[in-house]
């Protein structure tokens, strides 16, 4: 969990459902959401902020509906409801706003799509190259919480994570000629789907 993710985590403990206004609570909920949208200076963290509130809401939602007695009428699910309009509302009115070196959602689920494929590909490393792959499984999960940086310093960021990697696997300076070609052909294959868009 990056530190917006964190952020968005601690509003919603301190904002969910409380019951007080009964089916009308998502109002206040959405007015807090929005206020607090205001202490982000970037559009992607905004969007960042937001998803993340989605995504837990969400979760709640689908928790709650396995033991809801009344769906249609429950003063929780409307909230649930509601609120989940209202947030993927502000987020498509972001999104219209967000500059060309931000990534889009879209563009996140392919980036992060494409960065799932490296590492089911790592796969093939792992016999014999344990330290290796653990490394490299490592950084690449970690990457898919940096996908709220612009395009450009995540390209940055894989680049010096993947030179740190190789870097440290290095044993008598020489890293295995099976591991260093099966890298270059992972990332020949995959750094044009996890970056493919112009800074």
């Amino acid at each position: 969990m990056n530190l917006i993710q964190s952020q968005a985590t601690d509003f919603y403990q301190g904002h969910q459902y409380s019951g007080k206004y009964g089916q009308q609570d998502y109002k206040s909920f959405i007015d807090s959401v929005r206020t607090s949208l205001h202490d982000y200076r970037k559009i992607a963290h905004k969007i960042e902020f937001t998803d993340k509130i989605i995504d837990t809401i969400k979760q709640e939602y689908d928790d709650h509906m396995l033991v809801c007695k009344n769906p249609k009428t429950c003063s929780k699910n409307k909230f649930y409801e509601n609120s989940l309009f209202f947030l993927q509302e502000e987020v498509e009115d972001l999104e219209q706003q967000l500059p060309k070196e931000e990534f889009n959602r879209m563009q996140k689920k392919e980036t992060s799509e494409a960065l799932e494929a490296l590492v089911a590909e790592l796969n093939t490393l792992k016999t014999g190259q344990q330290i290796t792959y653990d490394d490299l499984m490592s950084e690449f999960k970690d990457l898919r919480e940096f996908l709220y940086l612009e395009k450009k310093t995540l390209s940055q960021l894989m680049l010096g994570k993947l030179t740190e990697v190789v870097s440290s696997s290095v044993v008598g300076d020489v890293i295995s000629e099976t591991v260093s070609k099966s890298l270059i052909c992972m990332i020949k294959d995959h750094y044009s789907a996890l970056l493919n868009t112009k800074f």
